[in-house]
């Protein structure tokens, strides 16, 4: 072994069996994707889990944030995975991509009895959006690739590196149908996280359930979801909720996420996040923060016997319910109303 490496060992088969891939996801920028998914990565490494982070945002944010510019390591991004798509690559080839993280002082959670997991990252790429798009055409067109499709190309990378990670953490774009990595994404992982930090977050939900769940009929697959209030701000009068609902609640004195609670229940993690400035692009899960209680809830949810997936136990339906009690707390939030006129243009 190189002095410079770290030595990976195989899970065992049951540590693969209970492996999971995780993505956060959510068509609004802005709304802490990138932040959720270091800080759960990071607590679950901080449990003593192995992790590997998975950066599919051409953006490139998680791996700016983890300390990886963008001219490190050119030859190790999520790009070059797809530009290599028709190679008939070996195990040891596909796993040569991602680079493990050395982090000085990173220490175990406190209570924990494991030393820390090691810690891993395929870094993002400006260009990995394009090579995914060129990899696609390549299969559609492609008389000799075995392959046919993307995704199950996509999931036989994941699934090498499941052999060897507890969590595989992938940071999305703000994108649905129109960005191939998350269309691929949704045909690879085992739970979905929507961090929703708002009304406007918040109003992009049935979009994304609805484009999810057309995905799992369309491919067979089942996904979960899980909703968490992150960035959010403690209401400063009631937007539509009476006032016992609110103090009911330990957690979040906030109205969209009580429309998210009543409309998706279990599904709605019960930790909150507020916004602080002092959260603002830092690195989450070295020191105690906000977002452990979350990370720990998420962790108990996927790891749970009962853990019922929310494509199973919903279904569209209660989507307009849903939008109708935005449209409640949208509207009383909107305090100063514009009117909209018909422009009259001087020639």
């Amino acid at each position: 072994m190189k002095k410079n490496s770290t030595r990976i060992e195989p899970l065992s088969e049951e540590e693969i069996n209970n492996s999971k891939v995780v993505a956060v996801m959510n068509n609004k920028g802005g709304c802490a994707k990138t932040t959720t998914s270091i800080a759960f990565g990071l607590q679950m490494a901080r449990l003593g889990y192995r992790v590997l982070f998975v950066d599919s945002d051409p953006q490139s944010n998680m791996s700016q944030r983890l300390g990886m510019d963008d001219n490190m390591f050119r030859e190790r991004r999520i790009s070059e995975l797809f530009q290599k798509s028709e190679i008939n690559q070996s195990k040891k080839e596909r796993l040569s991509l991602p680079l493990a993280i050395d982090y000085p002082y990173f220490s175990r959670a406190k209570g924990s009895s494991e030393k820390p997991g090691i810690l891993a990252l395929l870094p993002g790429s400006r260009n990995a959006e394009i090579e995914a798009k060129a990899s696609k055409d390549r299969f559609i067109n492609s008389e000799t690739i075995p392959r046919p499709e993307l995704t199950p190309f996509f999931k036989e990378r994941i699934d090498v590196f499941r052999e060897y990670f507890d969590y595989i953490v992938i940071d999305t774009a703000p994108a649905m149908e129109g960005n191939v990595l998350n269309v691929i994404t949704t045909g690879v992982v085992d739970e979905i996280v929507c961090p929703v930090d708002g009304l406007e977050a918040a109003l992009g939900i049935p979009s994304l359930y609805r484009w999810v769940y057309g995905k799992t009929v369309e491919n067979n697959i089942t996904p979960n979801m899980t909703f968490a209030m992150v960035k959010y701000h403690t209401d400063s009068f009631n937007l539509g909720y009476e006032e016992e609902a609110y103090m009911d609640d330990e957690y979040v004195h906030n109205s969209v996420y009580q429309c998210l609670k009543e409309t998706f229940g279990d599904f709605m993690c019960k930790s909150g996040v507020r916004e602080q400035r002092t959260l603002r692009n830092a690195v989450q899960g070295f020191i105690k923060s906000p977002y452990q209680a979350l990370s720990n809830e998420l962790h108990d949810r996927f790891t749970s016997e009962i853990h019922e997936n929310i494509f199973e136990a919903t279904d569209p339906t209660i989507l307009k319910i849903f939008s109708e009690r935005l449209n409640v707390i949208e509207k009383k939030a909107l305090v100063k109303k514009p009117t909209f006129k018909e422009p009259y243009f001087v020639l």
